[in-house]
């Protein structure tokens, strides 16, 4: 394992930026998430607007620590497996690694259905990213929010399990597809 302190120059607005996409896409996911378990959306509204509440206090009393923490785990993953960017932190790894600090966050205040839709959040993001190119994966959508529901996702994917499956279907796509425009090109 390197032992290098890794600058992150851009990871102060990167992390704004991230933060908001996931805290935007809240409502949606607390739909996606209630829909996937069937969760009764009778109280919708009253249960939306606690969600959003609950993580929004939350991060106005934690936001230091939040910020900080995921910074040490991005280092902590670069350093682990030697993969220092050369310019910014790639997207998979801002979403995957703010998200799941906030939500071990706000499951340690004991605000667990808060935890729960910030990952589902996470998991929106994320198919967004490889529903450009072509990647999605409906079923593994599906079950990951199953477990997100059990609280099993550390314990049956481990600390960075679910970052790599995501991060590996995105690149075989990516390849897949720069193979093809390849093979098409005019010799």
């Amino acid at each position: 394992m390197a032992n290098v302190a890794h600058e992150l120059k851009s990871y102060a607005d990167d992390y704004d930026l991230i933060l908001k996409a996931i805290i935007i896409r809240l409502p949606i996911s607390y739909c996606k998430w209630s829909h996937v378990n069937d969760i009764d959306s009778t109280d919708y509204t009253l249960i939306l607007d606690s969600v959003l509440k609950g993580v929004e206090n939350h991060l106005a009393e934690d936001s230091e620590y939040i910020f900080a923490e995921t910074k040490t785990k991005i280092s902590n993953y670069l350093n682990t497996f030697e993969v220092a960017p050369n310019s910014s932190i790639d997207e998979f790894k801002l979403v995957f690694f703010i998200a799941m600090t906030l939500a071990e966050s706000l499951k340690n205040k004991g605000l667990l259905r808060e935890s729960k839709i910030v990952l589902t959040s996470m998991i929106w993001i994320l198919d967004y990213r490889l529903s450009t190119k072509n990647a999605v994966r409906e079923t593994l959508t599906r079950q990951v929010i199953k477990m997100i529901e059990r609280n099993g996702l550390i314990r049956e994917t481990g600390e960075i399990g679910l970052y790599l499956t995501y991060k590996c279907l995105y690149n075989q796509a990516v390849g897949q597809a720069e193979m093809l425009s390849v093979q098409s090109a005019p010799h």
